[in-house]
């Protein structure tokens, strides 16, 4: 009986055992074949720039099996395989990320405002309150430089030593949110090449004599881009240039682990053993990973057969992670205990691309969404101005190759309406053809929107404010800062000091507001800024900026694009007057909002 049950648990524990490593080559399979389209979607124009992490996938993954909740994340842009190991990254997600979505919901790494690969987890919930942390597995937001991750590396793995060294900080049970006595890892990754950067060094150093909980993970895969490893890392090796620091006996200092990228029995091993002591010992490691291979090369920016032999490159198919752990399982036999056929992993293969595909056309259906909307109006003016125009022909070419362009952005189609504009611009003797025509505020309103849609959450933009009621002039004083309102064009937040803050508003009958008085050469500084924002958020594409405010149609177009006044106050007498655009405005001053009293204006809001 007893012989009977240990084979039964024998049976389960191999079943769990397989199970689990068919799910990793599945998601193996899933990345490799994610960073494979990608590189595709870059290079067919749809995304504008791809950096990858394929043939980081197996280490990866071992990594990922260790990492728990309450733990950190401090890596860089090709760990797409640890954040889709745990749960923290959807493959539509990461596609989302690469078109550069801009609705939080759909790409919640960044929400468009990173480049794709650039990984994060949120600390804090919708209403700016501390999320628990512990329940969570954790990854800080990536950043672009290299070796930029190190120093954050450090503070995150120092928290766990601060939280277990302090009884009186983790016994609060606010902290409860933040540490479980210390017990967190931060993981860190780096590519070989970014071992020679200075915070690499720094924090490498801090981290040992601190004794703080870091992994700290090298995917070496012999390259600084073109750059062979044997011209830029001491010896050849990270790991044996740092062998200094092995710790001892006697003495502190690192648990250095050397691993190969494709072994995907020794790399569980390692990072097993690796994480054990961290977590439970608080001592710094570094697994140096070896073999790693670059299927794609560095980036879509350039070609690795450029700089690699023959040789090496067969190397890097011979020695893939993912074909070789194929073989690897293919090779199994326990007992007469084995994993998978070639065809169930043939079968994963192909349920991959399929799955991965899938992922990428609704993520570039959900950014296209808007785009689509905008491509029919587009198409629409145009139609509407090929009738009434000399240059039908030519205008119908355009229409003609904006409907038959693959997948259009944005970008397509307003430089194609643009360059309709301009063919029919000199076509003034036509009065209907110049009404048409002035439906280039179609331009203005889809760059406003495209704006609103990169401006939304952003510190700076939602965050307008405005100021007390307006009080009178004083007789005499200097010049005035008259600002600019808008509705519904967000504005950039103003960095000077004297402003204190954001001046604008939204909406389309805003209170009155003061009148601040500024020095005369911060007020000249002023003007220029508001021009310059007039320029940029009003008119879109209209013909003359927005220095002044005209017909409200031309002119710069400001009024009909939603700016209500563009001008600078100032009494009349003062060093630099009202200024050639408020005196401008002033034959207007009713249709803009501006109210003249004497030798001084109010701004309606601001």
């Amino acid at each position: 009986m007893s012989d009977k049950i240990t084979k039964t648990k024998e049976s389960i524990d191999f079943t769990s055992f397989k199970n689990q490593v068919l799910k990793d080559y599945k998601l193996a399979c899933e990345s490799r074949e994610a960073s494979l389209l990608g590189r595709k979607e870059v290079l067919t124009g749809k995304a504008k720039f791809g950096i990858f992490g394929d043939g980081k996938e197996l280490a990866q993954i071992a990594l990922s099996k260790q990492f728990k909740n309450g733990d950190f994340r401090s890596g860089y842009y090709r760990d797409q395989t640890i954040m889709l190991a745990i749960e923290e990254l959807t493959i539509e997600q990461y596609f989302s990320g690469l078109y550069g979505h801009t609705d939080v919901e759909i790409e919640p790494q960044s929400a468009g405002r990173q480049m794709g690969g650039h990984y994060a987890t949120r600390n804090l919930d919708d209403s700016g309150n501390w999320k628990n942390l512990m329940t969570q597995k954790n990854s800080s937001s990536d950043i672009s430089p290299t070796a930029g991750q190190m120093p954050r590396l450090v503070g995150l793995a120092q928290a766990s030593k601060v939280y277990r060294s302090n009884s009186n900080l983790s016994g609060l049970q606010k902290s409860k949110k933040f540490s479980d006595n210390g017990n967190e890892v931060a993981f860190g990754t780096i590519g070989d090449a970014s071992t020679s950067e200075g915070p690499f060094w720094e924090s490498i150093n801090a981290a040992g004599v601190m004794q703080i909980p870091l992994v700290m993970s090298v995917w070496d895969d012999g390259y600084g881009i073109s750059v062979p490893r044997k011209y830029q890392t001491t010896k050849g090796s990270i790991s044996d240039a740092l062998a200094g620091m092995q710790r001892s006996e006697t003495k502190d200092g690192y648990e250095i682990f050397v691993t190969r990228g494709w072994d995907y029995p020794h790399l569980c091993e390692t990072y097993e053993k690796a994480v054990k002591l961290a977590r439970e010992e608080h001592v710094p490691v570094l697994i140096h990973v070896k073999e790693v291979n670059q299927p794609q090369g560095h980036s879509t920016s350039g070609s690795h057969e450029r700089y690699k032999s023959t040789e090496r490159l067969q190397w890097e198919k011979d020695f893939d992670c993912i074909e070789k752990f194929k073989a690897w399982i293919l090779a199994f036999d326990a007992n007469g205990n084995t994993i998978a056929s070639l065809n169930e992993l043939e079968k994963i293969q192909t349920d991959a691309k399929q799955k991965v595909r899938d992922a990428k056309n609704k993520s570039w259906k959900l950014y296209t969404k808007d785009i689509h909307i905008d491509l029919v109006e587009a198409c629409a003016l145009l139609k509407s101005l090929s009738q009434i125009s000399p240059q039908k022909i030519f205008i119908e070419k355009e229409i003609e190759g904006l409907e038959k362009a693959y997948e259009p952005i944005r970008k397509d189609i307003i430089s194609t309406v643009r360059k309709v504009l301009r063919m029919v611009s000199t076509e003034n003797n036509n009065r209907e053809l110049r009404d048409a025509a002035s439906r280039a505020a179609y331009v203005r309103d889809l760059r406003r929107r495209d704006l609103q849609h990169h401006a939304r959450k952003l510190h700076g933009v939602e965050h307008l404010v405005r100021a007390r009621p307006c009080r009178g002039v004083p007789a005499g004083a200097g010049p005035q800062l008259v600002a600019l309102a808008v509705a519904s064009v967000p504005v950039p937040e103003c960095t000077s000091g004297n402003l204190g803050g954001p001046r604008a508003v939204v909406g389309a009958e805003p209170e009155c507001s003061e009148i601040c008085d500024l020095p005369s050469e911060q007020a000249t500084q002023v003007q220029h800024l508001v021009v310059n924002l007039a320029d940029k958020y009003a008119p879109m594409y209209a013909d003359d900026g927005a220095h002044v405010v005209d017909d409200g149609a031309r002119g710069g177009g400001a009024h009909a694009a939603g700016v209500q006044v563009v001008a600078f106050g100032a009494h009349a007498d003062g060093p630099h007057g009202v200024g050639e655009a408020a005196r401008a405005v002033a034959p207007h001053v009713d249709r803009a909002g501006v109210r003249r009293h004497s030798n001084k204006y109010k701004l309606e809001g601001w």
